[in-house]
């Protein structure tokens, strides 16, 4: 609603099927500031807040509509405060963080920027961390735990393509 360079923008994961949502786009297009302020509806902005540039700092706010596979739907809206700042907007009362965490399967900040916030730069540190600690091994983790089974496929192509490339 106002938050880093957006003012009521939405963004749409909606749909029949559960899947993947990848969102991409040019360099400074908002990515991860919208990345950020997914995190920071879900869990709370923090004391620092580096996305207060073109709203002021203590009028920042992001809002969603949530749909549970019950038929429930949450709506509420995360505001930059020190006390109240998660408002049930269906009732204009603050809504309990605790609430909305046993709506995200009790699953804390860390654990959800790692399983569902991939940038470009946490997937790089990952690759590179469990490659030079694995082997194959590392590759079968990697796979396994991103859901990038082609992983394999790929490091095979690229060392052919390095072969290529290099020998004498």
């Amino acid at each position: 609603l106002a938050y880093g360079p957006f003012t009521d923008k939405i963004i749409d994961f909606s749909g029949k099927d559960f899947g993947l949502h990848v969102i991409f786009g040019l360099n400074e297009a908002g990515k991860s500031t919208a990345l950020r302020a997914l995190i920071g509806l879900f869990y709370g902005f923090g004391h620092i807040l580096a996305d207060d540039w073109l709203h002021d700092y203590n009028k920042l706010v992001v809002g969603a509509s949530l749909n549970f596979l019950d038929g429930e739907v949450l709506n509420l809206s995360r505001y930059k405060r020190r006390k109240n700042d998660l408002i049930n907007d269906d009732t204009g009362e603050p809504l309990e963080q605790r609430k909305l965490d046993l709506y995200l399967g009790k699953m804390g900040r860390e654990n959800f920027e790692h399983a569902f916030g991939i940038s470009h730069s946490s997937l790089r540190q990952g690759v590179e961390s469990v490659l030079a600690a694995g082997g194959d091994l590392g590759h079968a983790l990697f796979a396994a735990t991103s859901g990038l089974n082609t992983l394999k496929q790929v490091m095979v192509k690229l060392e052919g393509m390095h072969n290529l490339l290099f020998t004498p």
